[in-house]
C-alpha cells in the first residue's frame, strides 16, 4: 500500500501507467517511478517498508506472504535513484527468501535497515 506521496509518482503496471496516490495497492510486476523532488512510502504486507527517492525507479518482481505461518518470499529490483529499506517479517522468518538486486550486485538481508543509492553509468 502507497502510505505517503510527496510530488507526483507513477506505477506501471502491465501495458498501464497509473498516477501514485496515498491508499493506491501496490502488486508483485508493479514498476515504481518517482518523479524529480518527489517520494514514495510504501508498506508491504509484512511490514516492510520501502521510501523511494527523488528520481527514482524500483520493481517489485516477487511478494508472496502468509499472514498465519509468515512464510513467504520478497524480490525487488532497485533501477536507479535512491531507496531506504525497513525489512519486514519475511526477512525476519526466512532471510533466505528475501532478495533486493541492483544492475550490478544482489543484496542479502539478514533483517536490517539499509538504504540504495544508484549512480549514473557513464
Amino acid at each position: 500500500v502507497v502510505k505517503t506521496l510527496i510530488g507526483s509518482a507513477s506505477i506501471t503496471r502491465e501495458s498501464s501507467v497509473l498516477p501514485v496516490a496515498p491508499g493506491q495497492r501496490v502488486f508483485a510486476g508493479d514498476r515504481i517511478s518517482a518523479a524529480g523532488a518527489s517520494y514514495v512510502g510504501v508498506t508491504l504486507h509484512d511490514d516492510t517498508r520501502l521510501a523511494i527517492g527523488p528520481g527514482s525507479e524500483i520493481v517489485i518482481r516477487e511478494f508472496e506472504f502468509n499472514s498465519s505461518s509468515y512464510a513467504g518470499a520478497i524480490a525487488i529490483s532497485f533501477l536507479r535513484g535512491t531507496a531506504r529499506v525497513i525489512t519486514g517479517i519475511i526477512a525476519k522468518h526466512t532471510p533466505e527468501r528475501v532478495r533486493f538486486n541492483t544492475p550490478t550486485m544482489t543484496i542479502g538481508i539478514r533483517g536490517t535497515d539499509f538504504i540504495v543509492d544508484l549512480e549514473e553509468q557513464p
